[in-house]
C-alpha cells in the first residue's frame, strides 16, 4: 500500500498539460519535438489522439478474415496451391476492400487528428532487396485521404525484413532473423531511406515509427537494438532532416535509451499498453495506467511519449480514465485497433463476414470472402465513451445507416430449452436461468439449451441472437454450438449485458469456423457468474436489424 501511495503521489505531483492547452490541426503543420512536447509550426503544442489501421496491410487471424496464423504462411500456401499472380491478385482484393473512404470519415466524427498506418516491408520490396515501382500506391492513397480530412498519419514499419520479432503481426512467424543477418538490416535501412525520400516535406506524415515491437521474442540485446535504430535514425535524416522519428519499447521506459547518448533530435518514444487477464476490472486496468504514467514520469526523458497501441478491455469506466488521464498527461495515443471481426472491444467498429480457409476454400471463394468482407458495425458504447473524451465532454454521434435483410429469421422456441446444471422456469414467454455456483459457462451447467428436435441447416445466417436481463450484473456470455457429427465450439461474446436492462447480443456464425452449419443439433448460452438472467428470443438471422 506504501508503494502505491507512493505512486499516486508522485503521479498527482507530475507536471500535467491541460488538453485546453493543445491547438487544433485543421491545416496540418508541420511538427516537431520540442523538449517533452509536440509542437506545430508556430509552436503551439498538439497531442495526437487517434487509432490504428491493424489488419490491413498485415493479417492477423484474430481480428481478420482468414485462418492463416501468419501473412507469410498465406503468402506460401496459396503460391503452391494457385501460383504466385493469383496469390498477388487475392491479396490485392482484400487491401482494396479492406479500407475505404468512409472509414477515414468515420475515424475523424469521432473527433481524432491521427491514424497510425502499419505498413509491411513486401509492400515496397522484393525479396532480391529491389524496390518495388508501384510500391507506394497504397500509402499515397491513405496519406491523401486522411490529409483531406485533417487527419495526420503515423508511419509505422509493422513487419520488417526477416521479421523483428517473431509475432504475427511481423508478418512471420519463423523467427526473428533481423538481428542476426545481416541483409535483412541492411533491407530494413532500404525501406526507410526510400520512405525518407518519398515523404521528405509531407505535412501529412507526423512521424516515422522505426519498428513495431522490436524482440518480442528474441534474445537480441536492449543495446543490440538501440545501435540498430541509431543506424535507422542516421539514414534517414541523410535523407529528411525535418520529420519527426519514433523509438519504440516492448514495453518499458527503461527499455529505451536517454536520447543524448546517440546525439537524437526531433524523436518521440513510443510504448504499448496491454492489461491483460482483467477484461472488465476496472480497479486493476486504473492502477496500470497509474502505473505506467508514473514510470514515464520517472524515466524523464526530454522527448514527447506516444502510447501507439493500447486496449482497455470491456470496462467503459477504464476507458474513460486512461483517456484522460493520458490527454492530462500530454502522452499522444492511439488505439489498437480501428475494426476487428466480431463483437469485441479490441475494434472502436466490429466486422461480420466470413473468414477464408487458406487451405481448403477454391480462389473464387477466397476473393468473394475478401471482396464482400461482411458488415461493418460501430461500437457504439466504446466509440461514444472516444468521443467524448476527445471533444471533453458529451457529444452525439451521427446516426449509422441501417439496413434490414428482409430474410425471416429462425426462432428457436422457449419450450425447447432445458437447464443442464441450473434452475430453469419458463415465464410469460421468456426463461428465467438460476445460476447457483459460479463455473464455466462452456460445460454443461450454468447453460441454457436448445436441443434442435432435428438437424437444422443455418448456413444461410450471420448471427445467432437473443434477448438478455442480466439480474446479476454486468457479464459477458459463452454461446456453444453442436454439430451433427459431435463437432463443438464454444466462443465467448465480448458484449456485457446491461445490468436489469434488456439487450440484444448478436453473436457471429463467424466465430463458429469449426462447426458444420448446415447441421446443427443444439445451441446453448452460458453464464459465468451466479445469479439471474431472464432470455427472451432466441433465434437466427441475416442482419442485426433483423427482428
Amino acid at each position: 500500500m506504501k508503494c502505491l501511495a507512493l505512486i499516486l503521489c508522485l503521479l498527482l505531483c507530475a507536471p500535467l498539460l491541460p488538453v485546453a492547452a493543445y491547438a487544433e490541426e485543421a491545416a496540418l503543420s508541420p511538427l516537431r519535438a520540442e523538449g517533452k512536447t509536440l509542437v506545430d509550426a508556430n509552436g503551439n503544442p498538439v497531442l495526437l489522439r487517434g487509432v490504428n489501421a491493424g489488419g490491413w496491410l498485415v493479417q492477423e487471424s484474430w481480428m481478420c478474415l482468414t485462418n492463416a496464423p501468419s501473412q507469410m504462411e498465406a503468402f506460401q500456401v496459396l503460391d503452391e496451391r494457385f501460383g504466385q499472380e493469383t496469390r498477388e491478385r487475392l491479396f490485392s482484393v482484400y487491401e482494396d476492400n479492406y479500407w475505404h473512404e468512409s472509414d477515414f470519415d468515420n475515424v475523424k466524427a469521432l473527433g481524432m487528428n491521427v491514424i497510425r498506418l502499419p505498413f509491411v516491408w513486401w509492400g515496397l520490396m522484393d525479396e532480391d532487396g529491389s524496390l518495388r515501382p508501384e510500391g507506394f500506391e497504397r500509402l499515397d492513397w491513405f496519406i491523401d485521404c486522411c490529409e483531406a480530412r485533417g487527419l495526420y498519419v503515423v508511419l509505422d514499419l509493422h513487419a520488417a525484413p526477416g521479421s523483428q520479432n517473431g509475432n504475427d503481426h511481423s508478418g512471420d512467424i519463423s523467427g526473428c532473423r533481423l538481428w542476426d543477418e545481416e541483409r535483412f538490416q541492411d533491407m530494413t535501412v532500404t525501406i526507410w531511406e526510400a520512405v525518407a525520400e518519398h515523404f521528405r516535406g509531407r505535412t501529412a506524415v507526423a512521424a516515422y515509427d522505426l519498428l513495431n515491437e522490436p524482440g518480442g521474442k528474441m534474445n537480441a540485446t536492449s543495446f543490440m537494438q538501440w545501435e540498430f535504430f541509431d543506424r535507422l535514425y542516421k539514414a534517414i535524416r541523410a535523407v529528411d532532416p525535418d520529420h519527426v522519428i519514433m523509438m519504440e519499447s516492448c514495453w518499458e521506459p527503461e527499455g529505451l535509451p536517454a536520447p543524448d547518448r546517440y546525439g537524437w533530435e526531433n524523436v518521440m518514444y513510443q510504448y504499448h499498453y496491454y492489461k491483460w487477464n482483467a477484461d472488465n476490472d476496472y480497479a486493476a486496468q486504473k492502477l496500470f495506467t497509474d502505473v505506467k504514467l508514473f514510470k514515464l514520469n520517472q524515466a524523464d526523458y526530454p522527448v514527447p511519449s506516444f502510447v501507439g497501441e493500447f486496449t482497455l478491455f470491456q470496462s467503459m469506466d477504464a476507458w474513460r480514465y486512461a483517456l484522460d488521464a493520458y490527454s492530462q498527461a500530454g502522452v499522444s495515443w492511439t488505439i489498437w485497433t480501428y475494426k476487428v471481426t466480431g463483437s469485441s472491444t479490441w475494434g472502436l467498429y466490429n466486422v461480420f463476414g466470413e473468414k477464408a480457409d487458406i487451405y481448403n476454400d477454391s480462389a473464387e471463394e477466397i476473393e468473394r470472402k475478401w471482396r464482400e468482407q461482411g458488415e461493418l458495425r460501430r461500437n457504439d458504447a466504446l466509440c461514444q465513451v472516444v468521443a467524448d473524451a476527445l471533444a471533453g465532454k458529451p457529444v452525439t454521434l451521427p446516426e449509422e445507416p441501417e439496413h434490414e435483410s428482409g430474410m425471416p429469421v429462425l426462432a428457436l422456441s422457449p419450450d425447447a430449452a432445458v437447464g443442464k446444471g441450473a434452475v430453469l422456469t419458463k415465464e410469460n414467454k421468456y426463461l428465467r436461468l438460476t445460476v447457483e455456483k459460479s463455473g464455466d459457462p462452456g460445460s454443461a451447467a450454468n447453460a441454457v439449451a436448445f436441443p434442435l428436435q432435428e438437424k437444422t441447416d443455418v448456413t444461410s445466417y450471420s448471427y445467432l441472437s437473443f434477448q438478455i436481463r442480466d439480474l446479476q450484473g454486468a457479464n459477458t456470455h459463452r454461446v456453444t454450438l453442436r454439430d451433427e457429427k459431435g463437432e463443438v465450439v464454444s466462443v465467448w461474446v465480448d458484449i456485457p449485458s446491461v445490468h436489469g436492462e434488456w439487450k440484444r447480443i448478436d453473436a457471429p456464425l463467424s466465430l463458429f469456423p469449426e462447426v458444420d452449419l448446415s447441421c446443427l443439433t443444439e445451441v446453448s448460452i452460458g453464464e459465468w457468474n451466479s445469479g439471474d438472467y431472464l432470455f427472451g428470443r432466441v433465434f437466427f438471422c441475416q442482419s442485426v436489424l433483423d427482428e
